[in-house]
């Protein structure tokens, strides 16, 4: 989006070598700093083979507002596969789809914050997503989401920052209240696609799309973004690239 507002960069690094390629996202909501700062860090990995591609602030103006979003942005994570002449981040949806399409993307993280921890969960809902990674259901995401999460869990000596598979589209019990004008999830399953990155899956069938959460209730942001760190870095050595 060169020469708007919501401009922001997108680090492309190659290794002049053919492999797979992985999109990594932080910033969708501007007050969940641990995904941004971890994806800023993830620009100074070097592939070994394929490629690597970045963009840290995906909702650059939200981030500088301290918000999740606002009305006038629109949510990234409601809005794909985007719209060219909706909303600023309607536009930034259409612009993440077509550098998919252009680059041939194999697997797409989207780094984010929830509030409390998915163990911890007193019911289901979007504020308790904490240390979770969930795939949009197609085998290789499952087989890879999971593959990840042990991977990261070999190197935790606290439990309560073990990261969770968890199941996509979820299921969640009929009822529950909201926290904090947080909406929660369905008390059926929900359709495995719609306007959130996950749903990408349905439009790439051949893409891992992959949903990572830290939660910030009592983690140190030091703490969920080294962690969001080592979850990239596992996808990197798991698809032999790294």
């Amino acid at each position: 989006m060169a020469g708007t507002p919501q401009e922001t960069p997108a680090y492309v690094i190659g290794s002049g070598k053919p492999g797979p390629v992985v999109l990594v996202l932080g910033g969708v909501h501007g007050d969940e700093p641990g995904g941004w700062l971890a994806a800023e860090q993830v620009t100074e990995f070097r592939p070994s083979v394929g490629a690597l591609i970045v963009i840290p602030r995906a909702n650059r103006q939200a981030i500088l507002a301290g918000k999740r979003t606002t009305p006038e942005l629109g949510d990234l994570n409601r809005l794909y596969p985007g719209n060219p002449q909706g909303l600023p981040m309607a536009r930034m949806a259409a612009e993440i789809v077509s550098l998919i399409e252009r680059h041939q993307v194999n697997v797409l993280l989207d780094l984010h914050e929830s509030w409390g921890f998915y163990k911890e969960r007193p019911y289901s809902g979007t504020a308790f997503l904490g240390q979770t990674i969930s795939a949009f259901p197609n085998e290789k995401g499952i087989v890879l989401g999971q593959q990840v999460a042990a991977a990261v869990n070999r190197g935790i000596n606290d439990s309560r920052d073990e990261m969770v598979y968890r199941e996509y589209p979820p299921r969640a019990v009929a009822g529950a209240p909201p926290v904090s004008g947080q909406r929660t999830e369905e008390a059926t399953p929900v359709r495995a696609g719609g306007s959130a990155s996950l749903g990408l899956g349905s439009r790439f069938p051949d893409m891992v799309a992959l949903l990572v959460e830290m939660g910030q209730q009592d983690q140190p942001l030091e703490r969920r973004v080294s962690l969001h760190v080592e979850v990239v870095r596992e996808v990197l050595r798991a698809l032999g690239i790294s």
